[in-house]
């Protein structure tokens, strides 16, 4: 806010007794002052004032939305004072030349305007955030709480089961196949060599 332009020379913030809580470099201001802007700025009876400001006399009259102006004809100079729920602002600047001083004041107040704005949204997402990450670290307190044995258990259960695999080959078959050929020669007794050939046939095939 306090940040000077082709049009703004000067910025000066007052608190709401009026005594000044941020001045640009070189400009001569005191809580007198202050007041008297805020005295000119809720007069009922919108009477026209001269304040003394920075070495400078201004002739001072009611605008709109809690502005105060004040300008001097013969030093070019002129100067816009509004109130807002927190602190009363006072920009000085030129006023001949090309530009417009109340443009940049404009601009000026709605950047602090969108601050002011911005300020409860960032502080909830924060709020939100630090509810997230507490929430987390408590989990994390509740684990590191717990018995190792059963730690374990919550680790290894997240873990996805390797089915066993076993394999047979053919061999092995051919193998099985003879030790019960084997064991049970004496049922083949009653065939001759040719139903034997043709029986061990299909069991092979």
């Amino acid at each position: 806010m306090l940040q000077s332009t082709a049009k703004i020379d000067k910025v000066a913030v007052f608190n709401s007794n009026g005594a000044p809580i941020a001045v640009t470099e070189d400009m001569t201001i005191s809580k007198l002052e202050g007041q008297a802007l805020l005295n000119s700025l809720y007069d009922p009876s919108r009477s026209i004032a001269k304040i003394h400001i920075d070495n400078t006399d201004y002739t001072c009259f009611q605008g709109n939305d809690n502005t105060l102006l004040g300008n001097n004809k013969s030093k070019k100079k002129t100067f816009i004072a509004h109130v807002t729920n927190e602190c009363l602002i006072l920009v000085l600047g030129n006023s001949e030349g090309h530009g417009s001083f109340l443009f940049e004041l404009k601009q000026n107040l709605f950047q602090l305007q969108k601050r002011n704005e911005q300020e409860p949204r960032r502080r909830s997402r924060q709020s939100q955030d630090g509810t997230h990450n507490n929430a987390n670290r408590h989990d994390r307190r509740n684990r590191s709480d717990l018995p190792s044995d059963i730690q374990q258990t919550l680790e290894t259960s997240t873990l996805p089961s390797m089915p066993v695999q076993q394999t047979v080959s053919d061999n092995d078959v051919l193998v099985d196949l003879n030790d019960d050929d084997e064991e049970e020669g004496t049922d083949n007794e009653g065939y001759d060599d040719d139903d034997q050939q043709q029986l061990h046939d299909i069991v092979l095939y």
